[in-house]
């Protein structure tokens, strides 16, 4: 079981793929409801593309960090 990983990075991608289309759709919903002058209606869509795109940049966010972690202890 230790030598068994969780995510896998195919998962991980596939996790990744699934936020960034539902991402561009609740994107796709901001605009159209900006459009039609629902204004309360587009903020809440705004405010959903807004999260699931911070949750979407998190895995290269968390290498990044990693690497310069990792060149801290070395110096």
């Amino acid at each position: 079981m230790n030598d068994h990983k969780f995510f896998t990075k195919r998962s991980i991608q596939l996790c990744r793929l699934i936020l960034l289309a539902a991402t561009l759709y609740s994107g796709f919903l901001f605009a159209l409801y900006l459009w039609s002058g629902e204004f309360s209606e587009a903020l809440s869509h705004l405010a959903t593309t807004m999260l699931l795109l911070f949750f979407w940049s998190l895995q290269p966010l968390a290498k990044l960090v990693q690497k310069s972690s990792a060149s801290a202890k070395q110096q």
